[in-house]
């Protein structure tokens, strides 16, 4: 999810909240599940939320890291 989530746009992936998954509001899928071959999520933010080191270990994408690593820079 939080591969996608930087995908879309880094503000979106420094602030994930949740995601749900084909339109399933009940169910809040958190930044380190798996999304599956045509699966349609939503993801929502919360400003007040910050990315956490441990993030490193549920991003798999170059993109997500590079933001992930230039944050953690600054």
């Amino acid at each position: 999810m939080l591969d996608f989530a930087f995908m879309i746009h880094s503000e979106l992936g420094y602030h994930f909240d949740y995601a749900t998954i084909d339109n399933n509001k009940g169910q809040h899928a958190n930044a380190y599940d798996r999304l599956s071959p045509g699966d349609q999520i939503t993801i929502e933010k919360d400003t007040s939320i910050q990315p956490k080191i441990q993030w490193f270990k549920y991003v798999k994408t170059e993109r997500a890291i590079e933001h992930l690593i230039r944050y953690f820079s600054t």
